[in-house]
Order: C-alpha cells, then structure tokens, then sequence
C-alpha cells in the first residue's frame, strides 16, 4: 500500500521530474565522495549540543540488527565470550541542515541545489554491526547519496542496489526498500518534502 504525502499545488513534487519508480545513479555526486569522518563528527558533536541527533536502537520499532555473517573461528584468546560478539552499535542520525560545517554546507548547495533538495538527515555508522532501519517506505520521496563506504538497498521487486561513494539512489514515496551496510559508513538522506 502507498503512503503518500498530499502536497498544495505550490508545494514542489519530485515524482512530477523524477518519477514514481526507482532510479540508480552512479556516480552523480563526485563532490559527495571526498567527505571525510573529519567533516561528520564534529556535525554529530553540535546536532548532539543542540538536542537533534538521534540514534537509531532498539526502543524504535522500525529498526533491525543488520545481518552480518562470519565466516571461520577467531583462535583470538582475548576474544571473550559469544555473547560479547553481540554487541551491536547504534546509527547515528543527524536531523537538521543548521548545524553543518562550512565544507559539507559548500557541498550540499553544489550539488543538492541543483536536483531542489531541501532537508538532508545525515545517517552514520562505525561498524557493521549496527541497527539499521528494517524494509520501511516513506510518505516523502528521497535521494541517498553515498559518502563514505559502501551501503546496500533491497527493494520489494527483489532489485538490489549498492551505492559506492558518488552514487546516488532516488526513491519516490511509498517504495519499500531495506538498507544494509558492511562497515563504517556515510550516507546522505536528501528529501524535499518532511515534516519532523
């Protein structure tokens, strides 16, 4: 079933330029790929002194271990216990545009500006082992946009997407799909239409 937004008639529709079906584009956003960790933490740092990150953990019902499977037996003896394996980290999800540094400022009005983005949540994560948001649609289209690492997107129909750093994934309203990440990464989440 469809989640949709209903939008005023001067409210911008992407479906209208985009589409309503998926679109993959590689390496559409070049500037994107040279963001560092040095440009995310200290964004975590000012949304966290400002009362906007969030973390996505258990408590949030939308939100799954991401599947990560090991391979051999570690004959680490400092390994500790199975039960110690389990630990699982949280994304780091940051929830405004105001407290952007310069660099990643210059960057999102480079190239987001030019598609009509207007909100960016920027969602992290220091490892694999992390919650991730489970198969969930929107009720606003979005574009991922890979900056650091490699994540992955499944899609109801069975399509799988893995966005390296540059590429970027439009997704209109109402499509399912389930992200899957496979080490320390970053990915934009630009949408022009949310209401917190």
């Amino acid at each position: 079933m469809m989640h949709l937004v209903e939008l005023s008639p001067t409210t911008y529709d992407p479906t209208l330029e985009w589409g309503d079906e998926v679109q993959y584009c590689p390496n559409r956003f070049p500037q994107h790929a040279t963001i560092t960790w040095d440009d995310i933490v200290p964004i975590w740092q000012e949304e966290r002194n400002n009362d906007h990150l969030r973390m996505l953990t258990p408590p949030n019902e939308m939100v799954v271990e991401n599947k990560i499977i090991y391979e051999g037996y570690s004959e680490n003896p400092d390994r500790g216990t199975e039960y110690d394996r389990q630990y699982v980290m949280p994304t780091i999800v940051t929830h405004t545009k105001a407290n952007l540094n310069d660099r990643v400022k210059q960057i999102y009005e480079n190239e987001a500006r030019s598609i009509k983005l207007e909100n960016l949540h920027i969602y992290s994560n220091v490892m694999a082992e992390s919650y991730v948001f489970k198969s969930h649609c929107d009720g606003h289209c979005v574009f991922l946009v890979q900056c650091i690492g490699m994540s992955e997107y499944t899609f109801e129909d069975g399509s799988v997407y893995q966005l390296q750093p540059g590429d970027g994934i439009y997704i209109p309203r109402g499509i399912y799909h389930e992200p899957r990440v496979f080490g320390p990464r970053v990915t934009f989440s630009y949408n022009w239409h949310y209401r917190r």
